[in-house]
């Protein structure tokens, strides 16, 4: 018998329907993630079993749909680290369980998905921690040695790296000479050639750089100031961009890479624009496109800005879809163009309550096509703390920005869509915080 206040169970959620048994064992994993339960000695109730009729007596294998619940309410995001290595010992044993009473009994119906539960879980088969994150201090860009002021912190990367090397000791940096380097010409027929040409020769390379950082305001660029000649630079653009498509293959491999760079989605197929100076994402799809690697892509874009670079360079290629979750009314302006992404989400000032139904939605809207791959832009910049003046119409929570993450990583997870996760936008102290909360939880998750 429990007492529980129905304000709390309707916000929890009540039973599964789709469960045929153990619907009860689900829902007290999802109450007991969250809350403590208090326990009366008294003996109060009198409790009969063992009937002809009861469940037990009809379903075999029970165990196989409490591993269900248990793997959902674990990629659910909700429980804490101690509850999830505590979860993942029970999961691992009651799979065990299973198989060997599977393979007894020849009952094979569900052998597959519990021996895909055992490969996840257990620690002995889990991917490495360095297989998943992809970081290297040479892929920054460090733009202050340029002379360029931006509140892009050039440590942020590296922030982020050492908040989940306190929690991994042996994550270790990518080696940078294992990432073929890409070449402006790579890139023909992505970008355009004579914007190309441009970045090719120092005198303009500079001159489409400053448009690309916005450095019409003087107190952005400070030549005088420069510790590099700004056309290395250009190479270091392009280890950005390799990356990027290293941390695609990495993605199809093991599917999943969080990229602790990139995200440039402003870049249009003739400049750059809006601190992007090229476009690594579409860059990343038609040359995995080109390779054979993939047939189709998805960009899932969840920057507080409009990603109106991937969704301009990718309007003619049907095999690329985007879609992108942003401020509405704000820079760049959407309504002022004829950009759009094949799904846009706009959200309005003082509407972050509806940030998380609206992603899920149209996340559901995508559900009818297939993809081979999903490129995520992480930007942090929709964090209530962002330090950019022109993310301030979007002000979520630390706690709905990783919502926001679980939610699109369950989504890609369930349909088993390989992904590849960029930084994008993230300005000032906060921004490692948001980005390190969600890739320790996946950590977590692979083992």
């Amino acid at each position: 018998a429990v007492v529980i206040k129905k304000s709390f169970l309707i916000d929890i959620g009540l039973f599964r329907e789709d469960y045929p048994v153990c619907e009860d064992y689900e829902l007290w994993l999802r109450i007991t993630a969250v809350k403590e339960v208090d326990f009366l000695e008294d003996v109060l109730v009198t409790k009969y079993g063992g009937h002809e009729d009861q469940l037990s007596q009809r379903f075999k294998a029970m165990d196989y749909w409490r591993v269900k619940a248990m793997d959902e309410v674990f990629n659910s995001g909700i429980l804490k680290a101690q509850q999830e290595k505590a979860l993942r010992e029970v999961l691992v044993k009651k799979c065990l369980i299973l198989k060997a009473g599977y393979l007894k009994h020849d009952n094979l119906e569900n052998l597959t998905t519990i021996e895909n539960l055992l490969s996840k879980y257990s620690s002995s088969e889990g991917r490495r921690a360095e297989e998943l994150v992809l970081y290297h201090p040479s892929f920054g860009t460090e733009l202050s040695d340029y002379g360029i002021n931006l509140p892009l912190r050039d440590d942020r990367s590296e922030k982020v790296f050492g908040i989940l090397k306190e929690h991994f000791e042996n994550l270790s940096e990518v080696n940078p000479q294992e990432i073929p380097l890409l070449s402006l010409e790579d890139l023909k027929g992505i970008h355009e050639g004579k914007f190309l040409q441009r970045l090719a020769v120092d005198s303009s390379f500079l001159e489409e750089i400053l448009k690309a950082y916005e450095c019409e305001d003087p107190k952005r660029y400070f030549p005088e100031g420069a510790i590099r000649p700004i056309s290395q630079l250009r190479e270091s653009i392009l280890r950005q961009v390799s990356a990027t498509f290293f941390g695609l293959e990495k993605a199809l491999k093991n599917q999943f890479c969080f990229f602790l760079g990139g995200g440039m989605h402003h870049a249009h197929f003739d400049h750059g624009s809006g601190f992007c100076p090229l476009n690594d994402i579409v860059i990343s799809l038609e040359l995995a496109q080109t390779s054979g690697l993939i047939k189709r892509g998805l960009v899932i874009d969840t920057d507080a800005h409009f990603g109106d670079g991937s969704a301009q360079m990718s309007k003619n290629n049907d095999s690329i879809t985007t879609f992108s979750i942003h401020m509405k009314d704000a820079w760049p302006l959407e309504e002022a163009s004829d950009i759009q992404s094949d799904l846009d989400i706009p959200i309005g000032v003082g509407e972050e309550d509806l940030y998380l139904r609206r992603l899920s939605s149209g996340l559901k809207n995508l559900e009818a096509e297939e993809f081979d791959c999903a490129i995520v832009v992480a930007g942090a910049d929709p964090h209530c703390d962002d330090e950019l003046t022109s993310t301030q119409k979007l002000r979520l929570s630390s706690s709905q920005m990783l919502a926001r993450d679980m939610a699109v990583y369950k989504w890609c997870t369930d349909r088993k869509i390989p992904q590849l996760w960029l930084m994008a936008g993230g300005y000032g102290e906060s921004a490692p915080k948001i980005y390190a909360q969600f890739i320790l939880k996946i950590l977590h998750l692979m083992g």
